[in-house]
């Protein structure tokens, strides 16, 4: 039969690669900056939503408005908010204004296909604070407004890292005459309460500009400013129930773990998260990106404040 000592070549399948390690950041698939005209290729049977009629001192411009003339955004317009150049964008503005016959304020007011203003897109294209302090001298109800997902200038700048942005928009105390209906309802507020709103504001997630340094990367200290600025937001929960403060644990980050825990004044929402959100002990327990020592001081740092506020 030949051979007695044939060679038999046995294939041993190998156990498959581990799976890679989780990234430092909980980074969402980020899309591209805001691009009119990918949104006019795509967007094209969605409407610019409605505009609020021009204040008293305003020029009227009712007509224009309702004929779309006013509301569609001027490409080139965009263009210029996109370079961050201000003597470029007032030159086009001003061109505008006079090819179109427009006033200003219907300029201002235009919108892309998914409800972005012009500091919309400043702020996600990393244009100075230079630019966005120009829109919001004139304009100043244009801060708060909101695009059809709910997304403020700030959740955009905060999105897409642009430091300067969000440093303008929080110094700013002095832009607010006029207020959304739902917050001027609430009764006068001074000059640092109404700042405080635009940093509380959510989108259609749920999420305030906090949450959203989270859907950038890398970590760049916008959200130290952002939390400096008011701590309590730290402590707010999304749709998901999920705070910046959850996914700051979750991800790792020492440094602003550290930080949020500084206010000692802030910490007892901490219980709230416990009874109604996913709690960042939670989180600290399940993260790989947390060494054991800061696993340990932040648990016990936390069940310190959750023992004081009589939740264990």
């Amino acid at each position: 039969m030949g051979r007695t000592d044939l060679e038999i070549e046995i294939s041993v399948p190998q156990p498959p690669p581990p799976p890679p390690p989780p990234p430092p950041f909980p980074i969402e698939p980020r899309s591209a900056k805001v691009d009119l005209e990918m949104e006019l290729e795509i967007s094209k049977t969605i409407s610019a939503p409605p505009r609020p009629p021009p204040p008293d001192s305003a020029p009227d411009s009712s007509s224009k408005d309702h004929g779309g003339n006013a509301t569609n955004m001027d490409l080139n317009l965009y263009r210029a908010a996109t370079k961050g150049d201000v003597d470029d964008f007032i030159t086009v503005v001003e061109q505008v204004v006079t090819e179109k016959g427009l006033s200003q304020y219907d300029v201002f007011h235009q919108v892309s296909p998914i409800g972005n203003t012009y500091l919309h897109i400043a702020a996600s294209s990393n244009s100075s604070g230079d630019m966005l302090q120009l829109i919001a001298n004139r304009y100043p109800p244009l801060i708060t407004e909101k695009n059809l997902n709910g997304d403020t200038v700030l959740h955009l700048a905060a999105r897409y890292g642009n430091s300067s942005a969000v440093e303008t928009l929080i110094q700013t105390r002095n832009y607010f005459p006029d207020l959304p209906p739902a917050v001027a309802a609430e009764g006068p507020k001074n000059e640092q309460q109404v700042n405080l709103e635009l940093l509380r504001l959510r989108n259609e997630k749920g999420n305030t500009a906090l949450h959203e340094v989270w859907m950038q990367s890398p970590y760049n200290g916008i959200a130290d400013m952002l939390i400096k600025a008011d701590p309590e937001v730290a402590f707010y929960l999304n749709n998901a129930l999920e705070s910046p403060l959850y996914l700051a644990v979750k991800a790792g980050i020492k440094d602003l773990i550290s930080l949020i825990l500084s206010f000692p004044e802030e910490l007892t929402n901490m219980s709230e998260q416990v009874k109604a959100g996913k709690s960042p002990l939670h989180a600290a327990i399940g993260s790989r990106n947390i060494g054991t020592y800061d696993l340990r001081n932040f648990i016990s740092h936390a069940c310190l404040v959750l023992f004081l506020v009589n939740m264990v």
